[in-house]
């Protein structure tokens, strides 16, 4: 398979399935697919270096410690399909949802879609608006319901779809938690060490009058200067890992960091079955909620 040379501005989308990378943005606007509505706003922290606080067209606040969940979104969806299909209008299902929701940013945006229903928008244009919570295969889904007349069936597939991203995300997370301990276990336990244990070995073998070997006098400068500098080494890491992560999170490390997931001998052709089985999953889910082919095509390839 030969690979194009990639670009700075063209994430890899579609690249396992197509064989080149593929501009969604491209794609997205040729369908007048709008994903506007989200802005955002730098506030000092860490990730990155900093934090950044979305903040969507209703001016609610969407960031690191004020995110809706996952497991959250997937139970407001079957509660409100279950709502929807008992017959309740739609604004008293919103009133019922709000009084039982404990999340409080779910909460605040429930209540800003409630108002806009109540107002004569439609509940797809009152989602889009919260783009950061509700994805565009999410509102595209239910404008396909309302348009139908069947929006308590597709409330219902797109909660068990969400239901089954969800299950793969804890199993997932479940196969990485013992190698993550192991690894963060054994890293603390020889970072403690170094500036407890080496001080005693440099006092034997000065009682011994004996020379310290070459290794062991690294570990006992890396020693000296773990205990006098500890705390602008955190420093140093923390910076170092914001960094990072800001770099990697361009389009083009987006792009070579696939490009290795799926050439790699061991997990490659794992990695491309698993794209394209989240691929045939989120296409099947929209055209099963009615949603033409072709925006569901470009939602799809996004979605993976």
């Amino acid at each position: 398979m030969a690979f194009a040379h990639p670009t700075p501005e063209l994430p890899l989308i579609g690249f396992a399935l197509f064989g080149s990378p593929v501009d969604e943005q491209a794609m997205v606007e040729a369908l007048e697919i709008d994903f506007d509505g989200v802005s955002s706003e730098t506030v000092p922290g860490e990730a990155g270096a900093t934090f950044v606080a979305q903040v969507d067209a209703e001016g609610v606040r969407v960031g690191l410690f004020s995110r809706v969940s996952h497991g959250d979104l997937t139970t407001f969806t079957r509660q409100l399909a279950d709502l929807v299909k008992a017959g309740l209008p739609m604004i008293r299902c919103f009133d019922a949802l709000i009084e039982h929701t404990e999340s409080p940013t779910l909460t605040a945006i429930l209540q800003k879609v409630r108002d806009d229903v109540s107002g004569g928008s439609s509940l797809a244009d009152a989602l889009e608006k919260h783009a950061r919570v509700f994805p565009k295969v999410y509102s595209s889904m239910v404008r396909a319901g309302e348009a139908s007349g069947q929006l308590a069936e597709i409330l219902r597939r797109l909660a068990l779809f969400l239901e089954t991203e969800r299950e793969r995300r804890v199993a997932i997370r479940s196969m990485l938690a013992y190698p993550a301990f192991v690894i963060t276990a054994g890293t603390i336990g020889v970072l403690s060490l170094v500036p407890v244990v080496i001080p005693r070995f440099v006092e034997i073998y000065e009682e011994l009058g004996q020379a310290l070997p070459g290794p062991t006098q690294v570990l006992v400068a890396l020693s000296a200067f773990m205990c006098c500098h500890w705390w602008e080494l955190l420093i140093a890491v923390a910076v170092g890992q914001g960094l990072i992560r800001a770099w990697l999170r361009t389009p083009f490390m987006h792009y070579q960091i696939d490009r290795v997931k799926l050439r790699n001998r061991v997990t490659g052709k794992l990695t491309q079955k698993f794209i394209v089985a989240r691929f045939a999953r989120t296409m099947a889910t929209l055209l099963q909620g009615g949603v033409d082919v072709l925006t569901a095509l470009a939602l799809s390839l996004i979605h993976i």
